[in-house]
């Protein structure tokens, strides 16, 4: 290939990743609470993360699907007591 065009794209695509790992990073850190004692910790939100990868890299489920179901999931817990 030509290494002109290679070269920038490579570098925006890891830029990309990069931002994209970051931004995870940090709502991952909002949502399960991580700053708190081991006790605060968000389970039920771990958990569906954990469904949800699952879901995702074995058994290869759709993404709007996935995002649907964890809404759904989400939703129906906020309701518990």
């Amino acid at each position: 290939g030509k290494l002109g065009l290679t070269a920038p794209l490579t570098a925006i695509s890891a830029a990309v990743v990069g931002v994209i790992v970051s931004l995870a990073l940090f709502f991952a850190e909002q949502v399960f609470r991580l700053g708190l004692p081991v006790g605060d910790w968000n389970w039920v939100a771990m958990g569906i993360c954990l469904v949800a990868a699952i879901a995702l890299a074995r058994f290869k489920v759709g993404t709007i699907k996935l995002i649907v179901a964890c809404a759904l999931a989400g939703l129906v817990v906020s309701y518990l007591p």
